[in-house]
């Protein structure tokens, strides 16, 4: 009995290490949310281009309007999932129409993904969730393999009494 629980507390140890890993963030923390909104009000900042030689003379104050998608899928690439659609969703708004490597589901809802709150999970918030997560891990591993460990035994010495009776039985005793 004292091996099992050995084992079944090794077993509870070990997938506890694992599901401490497997929690995942539901959201961001308040800084890098901030950090990914300054991002994109400076990317949609008017911005100087150098005008081309040939057309020198012709055009002055050319300004890039809206950056490059990829530069919003850069600025969104550190977020979560939910937040990073939130992000695309802001940024689409300011666009006037749609290109091909937008993804058309958020651009379809793109009014109601940017108006959606942000979820925001601090970094306590997180380890306190991970923490949780592990223990629960460890705990249901550790009475599974405990109960596996003496379902496995009672039945082996199930086994073993039925084949003792019918060796008995055989040699008359």
């Amino acid at each position: 009995m004292k091996r099992y629980l050995v084992i079944s507390f090794l077993v509870g140890t070990v997938v506890g290490l694992f599901g401490i890993f497997q929690v995942q963030r539901s959201g961001d923390t308040s800084a890098v949310i901030k950090q990914a909104e300054t991002k994109l009000a400076k990317a949609f900042e008017l911005k100087p281009i150098v005008i081309p030689p040939s057309l020198k003379g012709k055009a002055k104050n050319i300004v890039q309007i809206a950056p490059a998608w990829s530069e919003v899928e850069d600025i969104s690439k550190s977020l979560t999932w939910h937040n990073k659609r939130i992000a695309e969703a802001k940024a689409m708004l300011l666009y006037g129409s749609y290109y091909d490597k937008m993804d058309s589901h958020i651009w379809e809802q793109k009014e109601s993904l940017a108006n959606s709150p942000w979820l925001v999970e601090e970094s306590g918030e997180f380890f306190l969730k991970r923490l949780y997560g592990g223990s629960v891990y460890a705990s249901v591993s550790f009475a599974v393999t405990f109960l596996f460990l003496l379902l496995i035994s009672w039945s082996w010495r199930f086994l073993l009494a039925r084949i003792r009776e019918l060796s008995d039985a055989i040699r008359g005793k």
